[in-house]
Formats: structure tokens, sequence, C-alpha cells
């Protein structure tokens, strides 16, 4: 986290200082980097129809990190539209914050683990070209695989799944040199819903609800 800091750190200098400068810098064209960062989020598994274990959130947290691939068509009035794929494995997860029955009373008895396997986007870029300096906006498809378990006593629910939803951020990015470049994003995802029956059969559905935060920083090689 704090290398992440860092590098956050030297790329925001890095900007400020190509924005007081009158540069020409041509973004259009494919480019592929790698990245890294920190995500959080929010997991809540719901069992419809049932008053064993309703409602249990987690709290995840944990590290991501990946490739990604895209390109830029820059237009003469200097705005870039670009198109761009990532996919990241992360060790995101958390257990149980909350657990309360249908009554909305806290239940110590049920518990829920989540366990984040990887994410991946398929996303357009807007963005503004200021010399060496491109801030953007992104948004776009969202997907991750999920792994997590619900219990109380005997009954057990697990959704093992890829959900896919959606994502929106932004972020800058700076051509350091004419092939590379740096960037630093904020994204929000919200993956959407995935579902499957508890064990053994009582009826039930058991659902999970995935959302999350991301800070991420990049390098990447424009050709």
């Amino acid at each position: 986290m704090k290398n992440l800091l860092l590098a956050a750190g030297v790329l925001a200098l890095n900007v400020g200082a190509a924005a007081g400068q009158d540069q020409v810098y041509d973004w259009s064209g494919a480019y592929i980097g790698v990245q890294a960062g920190h995500s959080w989020g929010d997991a809540d598994h719901v069992t419809h129809s049932a008053t064993l274990f309703p409602f249990t959130h987690n709290d995840i947290n944990g590290f991501v990190g990946g490739a990604y691939v895209g390109f830029n068509h820059q237009f003469p009035n200097k705005i870039i539209v670009s198109v761009e794929g990532d996919i990241a494995w992360t060790n995101l997860q958390g257990g149980p914050d909350l657990s309360v029955n249908a009554a909305g009373i806290p239940d110590g008895a049920a518990t829920a683990e989540t366990d984040v396997e990887w994410t991946g986007a398929v996303r357009a870029r807007l963005g503004y070209s200021v010399g060496r300096v491109l801030p953007y906006i992104a948004g776009g498809l969202a997907i991750a695989k999920a792994d997590t378990n619900s219990s109380r006593g005997m009954y057990h629910g697990q959704v093992r799944d890829v959900l896919a939803g959606w994502t929106l951020g932004g972020g800058a990015e700076y051509a350091a040199t004419d092939q590379l470049v740096m960037r630093l994003e904020y994204r929000y995802s919200d993956f959407g819903r995935a579902s499957a029956t508890t064990y053994p059969p009582v009826n039930t559905l058991q659902s999970v609800d995935l959302k999350t935060h991301d800070v991420r920083f990049g390098v990447a090689y424009k050709f």
C-alpha cells in the first residue's frame, strides 16, 4: 500500500508539471499495461423465504492486480475516445460483520464468507488531452468470479458463480515518454447478484450482491 501511495504521489507531481507546459502529444494508438492497487467493498448475503439466516453482511478488502489492453482515438479538438478491457486477480475477501434474522434481530449463529477470485471489465473511456496529461472518465461491463458460503447449524448455502454488472470511474494518465504511460484511477463496480439453493433443500434461495471500490495504479506501453 505504501508503494502504491508513493507511485500515486509521483504521478500527481508529473501530471501537475506536464499540465503547466504547452506540449504536443498524440494519444492515438493501441496500448497494453499492468496494474495493481487496493479494493474494498460489500457482499450482502440474503436467504429468501426463510427465517434461518436471511441477511448477512461482509466487509471485504484486498489486493488487486492484473493487465489491461486498449485503443485510443484522438480527435482534432483533443477529445479522446477509447475502448479497453482488463482482468485482475484478487485476494479480496471478508467474513461476517452483521447477521440478522427476519425480524432484524442480530443472529450470532448465522455466518457468511466471501472470496472474490478475479474481476474483469470492458469499458469505454472519454478523455481530453492536456499535452501529455489525459484526464478521463470510464464505464462499462464488469464481471467477477466469487465463491461465497453462508451457514446456520445444519443449513448451508453456497454461491460460486461469475457475476455480471457495471462499473464507472475516472482517473488521469501521464505520458512519461512517447511510449511509457502511467495512470492512476478510481472505479466503482456493482457486479449484480448471483443465486443458488441452500443445502439441505428447504425451499429457499441463497443470493449474494457484490459491490467494490478500487484505486489502481498502472503502467502501459503505447504502440
